[in-house]
């Protein structure tokens, strides 16, 4: 159980919380969420991060089909409850592995669609589904349309992913992140759009 409203109470704690989960295969449920913000509970961006991290570890669906691993996860909820697919993580691997093992079982798709409906951040959706598709995938090349802010206040823009972040990952772990910018969004439109291919076959 992570608590929310730690340290800053901000957003990081369940982006964080809800990736290292997705990882590892552990149930996380998370109370107090974003409990210090003036607007407290899940936004727009939040949930759709959240939403594309359990259909990556568990077929996340509406409604009654598939499996549903995220439960309570709605625009202003303070609580929710994820359960990723042990079968899709690391929680058999060594640490030191993450980089360079190929063996863990693949997704059931590769291709994956996120719209946060507005102006909300996708590069903190991607904070959230980015180690997920590194580290759970066996290997396999994941790629993921999303539709939104590139770049807004308080979250890294699209230009530190493209300049900063993928110069690191290929240089030290051989993994290929590459973002193309479609179109960028800002507040309070939005409207931005990424194609995000994330490849550590290699």
């Amino acid at each position: 159980m992570v608590d929310g409203s730690t340290m800053e109470g901000g957003g990081q704690v369940i982006r964080l919380s809800c990736s290292l989960a997705g990882v590892l295969g552990t149930p996380l449920h998370v109370h107090n969420i974003r409990a210090k913000r003036s607007k407290p509970g899940l936004a727009r961006q939040h949930l759709t991060g959240l939403q594309l991290a359990a259909e990556m570890c568990g077929e996340y669906k509406d409604g009654s089909d598939g499996v549903t691993v995220l439960h309570g996860a709605e625009v202003g909820a303070t609580e929710i409850l994820f359960t990723p697919k042990p079968t899709q993580s690391l929680s058999h691997q060594h640490a030191s592995d993450v980089c360079t093992d190929s063996q863990t079982p693949q997704f059931a798709q590769s291709d994956f669609k996120a719209n946060t409906g507005g102006a909300g951040s996708l590069m903190l959706v991607l904070q959230i589904a980015l180690p997920i598709a590194l580290f759970c995938g066996g290997g396999q090349t994941v790629s993921m349309h999303l539709e939104g802010g590139t770049n807004a206040s308080m979250a890294p823009p699209v230009d530190f992913f493209v300049g900063i972040l993928a110069p690191l990952l290929r240089q030290h772990c051989g993994i290929v992140l590459q973002v193309e910018t479609i179109r960028r969004g800002y507040f309070p439109q939005g409207g931005g759009v990424l194609n995000v291919r994330v490849d550590r076959s290699s």
